[in-house]
């Protein structure tokens, strides 16, 4: 939970005007869940791009803690919000470590366009996540 928290806070902070908060915002976050849909990776990575937000998720390959919670549910289905069994996704660079040879890997979020290509990708993830 500490390090989904890391997370909203540098996002929240990186948001935040110049003079309120000194930028660049850095967040090193270890063992952190899903923590926002794609929408929040989108704006996350737009503060990215702007230099406001340097964000650093060191995780273990064979954490379970990493890949849940898978999606988002909504408990009032008629309010509105975010959408039932809408999938969480990763932001900032990913350190993967592993055990063996290869000691890690650095990973970025991919961010797909087109209809099918991330519907596909969305089922398979889901799909792959759950074994």
């Amino acid at each position: 939970l500490g390090a989904a928290l890391c997370t909203l806070f540098a996002f929240e902070a990186a948001a935040e005007p110049d003079s309120v908060i000194p930028k660049p915002v850095t967040c090193i976050s270890i063992a952190s869940p899903y923590v926002g849909d794609e929408t929040f990776r989108l704006a996350h990575q737009q503060l990215e791009r702007q230099g406001k937000l340097r964000h650093l998720r060191i995780s273990n390959h064979k954490d379970l803690v990493t890949i849940v919670p898978k999606m988002a549910f909504k408990f009032n289905i008629w309010a509105s919000g975010a959408h039932v069994g809408t999938l969480f996704k990763h932001v900032g660079l990913n350190m993967k470590l592993y055990e063996g040879t290869s000691l890690f890997e650095l990973v970025y979020p991919k961010v797909r366009s087109g209809y099918f290509s991330s519907s596909f990708d969305e089922a398979w993830r889901g799909w792959d996540n759950s074994f």
